[in-house]
């Protein structure tokens, strides 16, 4: 929620968090049905931006998603396919 807090405030970013726990909605939905986005606080793109934590955990990076489902349903994860890397 820090993310959050210059557009928002403190106190709003709190409420969101415990709504969105609440009620299992992502953090995002729970901003916008409060009328954060509607009333001019940010748009649904500094939204988007504030919620990247990906892009704030790796900063200059190009983060890529990867479709691990078919490893898990063997039993598998990302770090099976990644350990075995060959010396250079």
């Amino acid at each position: 929620m820090t993310a959050l807090n210059s557009a928002i405030g403190y106190e709003a970013a709190s409420k969101v968090a415990k709504q969105s726990l609440a009620e299992k909605k992502t953090v995002r939905q729970v901003v916008i049905d409060r009328g954060h986005v509607a009333d001019g606080k940010l748009t649904e793109q500094q939204l988007d931006e504030a919620l990247d934590v990906l892009r704030a955990a790796y900063p200059g990076r190009e983060v890529v998603g990867v479709d691990a489902r078919p490893l898990y349903a063997r039993g598998g994860g990302i770090h099976c396919i990644t350990q075995q890397q060959p010396a250079t």
